[in-house]
C-alpha cells in the first residue's frame, strides 16, 4: 500500500480576547454573552447599521454645537431638553440590538433550553451583551453636547445620570420585551424591530427619556434660571433636587429589574 500523506492541519482556533475571558467568569449566562458579542462582530449586517445610528449621533452633535445660541438660560433650557433625543437614540441602537436579542436564536433557543441555563440568566447575558454598547454612545453624547454647549457643571452631571439611567433602562426593556414575546422564525433581525412589539418598545423608551426629564426638571430650572442663586452643584442639595435624585435612582433600578424579571417569567412559560 503506497504511503500517504497526512492532510495539513487545519487552522487554529483563535484565542478568546480579555472581554470573552471575562464574561466566561460570570458562568453559563456570561459565556452566551461572550458568543453572542462574537457573533455580532463577525456579521457585517449587524454592526454596519450600528455605524449608521453612530454616525447619526456624531451628525446631531456636530448641528449641536454649530446652533448659535446668544442667550444662556436659553441654551441651558435646549440642552437639558435634547436629553430626550439622546433617549431616543439609545432606543435606535436597542431596537437593533437589544430588542431581536433572544429571537435571534432562532430554533437554537430549544436546543439552548436543554443545556444547564435557565431562562434567567439567558436573558440577563442579553443584557449585558448590549449595555456597554448603549453605556458607551449614552455617555460620550451626554458629555460631548454638555461640553459643546458649554452647560454649567449642575447640567453636565445630569445629563451623564440621565445618560446612564436611559442605557439601562432602555436596553433592559428591549431585552424584556424581545423575550417576553419572541419572533424565533424571523429570517432578519431587522424586520424584527420594525414588529408592533418593536415600535411599542421605542414608544415606551420615548416615554422613560421624557419621565427622567420630569424627575430632575427642578433642579435643573433651578441652575439654568438662577445661577447666582443655585451656583455650582448647589441646585441638587434642595429638597427639590435630592428628591429628584432620589426618583431618577427609583426608576433606574425599577426599570431594569421588573424589565429583565418580566422577559425571563415569559420565557420560562413558553413551551
Amino acid at each position: 500500500m503506497p504511503w500517504t500523506p497526512a492532510p495539513p492541519p487545519g487552522p487554529h482556533p483563535r484565542r478568546a480576547g480579555r472581554t470573552e475571558r471575562l464574561l466566561n467568569r460570570l458562568g453559563p449566562g456570561g459565556a452566551l454573552a461572550a458568543k453572542d458579542l462574537r457573533v455580532t462582530l463577525r456579521d457585517p449586517t449587524q454592526w454596519s447599521q450600528l455605524l449608521v445610528v453612530v454616525a447619526l449621533a456624531g451628525v446631531y452633535l456636530v448641528s449641536v454645537k454649530a446652533v448659535p445660541i446668544p442667550v444662556p438660560q436659553f441654551r441651558g433650557i435646549l440642552g437639558y431638553i435634547q436629553l430626550a433625543f439622546q433617549g431616543f437614540i439609545i432606543a435606535g441602537i436597542a431596537v437593533r440590538l437589544a430588542f431581536p436579542a433572544v429571537s435571534t436564536e432562532a430554533r437554537a433557543y430549544w436546543l439552548l433550553r436543554t443545556a444547564p441555563i435557565d431562562p434567567r440568566q439567558i436573558v440577563l447575558s442579553k443584557f449585558l451583551g448590549v449595555l456597554p454598547v448603549t453605556l458607551t454612545v449614552g455617555l460620550v453624547m451626554g458629555v460631548a453636547s454638555a461640553l459643546s454647549m458649554s452647560l454649567g457643571p449642575t447640567l453636565l452631571l445630569l445629563s451623564v445620570l440621565v445618560s446612564v439611567s436611559n442605557a439601562f433602562v432602555i436596553t433592559a426593556l428591549g431585552v424584556g420585551l424581545g423575550a417576553a414575546a419572541p419572533k424565533f422564525d424571523a429570517d432578519n433581525p431587522a424586520e424584527i424591530g420594525v414588529s408592533p412589539g418593536g415600535l411599542a418598545f421605542m414608544g415606551l423608551s420615548l416615554a422613560y427619556s421624557v419621565l427622567c426629564l420630569l424627575l430632575l426638571a427642578r433642579p435643573a430650572a433651578g441652575s439654568v434660571l438662577r445661577p447666582d442663586l443655585y451656583p455650582g452643584y448647589s441646585a441638587l442639595t434642595t429638597p427639590e433636587g435630592i428628591l429628584g435624585l432620589i426618583g431618577l435612582a427609583l426608576a433606574t433600578i425599577l426599570g431594569t429589574y421588573l424589565s429583565l424579571r418580566t422577559g425571563w417569567q415569559r420565557l420560562d412559560r413558553l413551551e
